[in-house]
């Protein structure tokens, strides 16, 4: 499926879809439905700090095994290359650390830190 919006084309994958019809009708595993959700934040993450530092991307491919950004410029410092390539796993460690930091401890906030803490080490 290909959508267009201004100058970038935002292209998914049927196996992307069949994960979404996957993870929406039979997966009751709440920690692989977050780690889904935080992943796309993730890279929506990328895709702020992208539009941020640069120009606005020409393809975002969203496929079974991540997602692919291809930027409207090549040629960028390489300061503005590590902020873009550092924000979202620096956004998954914040978001894993909050419930640690604020001392929160019911069981649904502890499994957003595992899986913000596994996202943010894992990128």
């Amino acid at each position: 499926m290909r959508l267009k919006i201004g100058n970038c084309v935002f292209e998914i994958s049927f196996s992307f879809l069949a994960l979404i019809l996957i993870f929406l009708t039979g997966l009751n595993n709440r920690n692989l439905i977050l780690v889904f959700i935080f992943a796309l934040l993730h890279e929506a993450v990328h895709l702020i700090s992208i539009c941020l530092f640069t120009t606005a991307p020409k393809k975002v491919s969203l496929t079974l095994f991540g997602a692919e950004i291809i930027r409207g410029t090549t040629n960028i410092n390489y300061n503005y290359e590590i902020i873009i390539n550092l924000s979202a796993p620096l956004f998954n460690l914040c978001v894993g650390f909050m419930p640690l930091l604020f001392r929160i401890t019911d069981m649904f906030s502890t499994e957003i830190a595992e899986v913000n803490i596994f996202l943010g080490f894992f990128n």
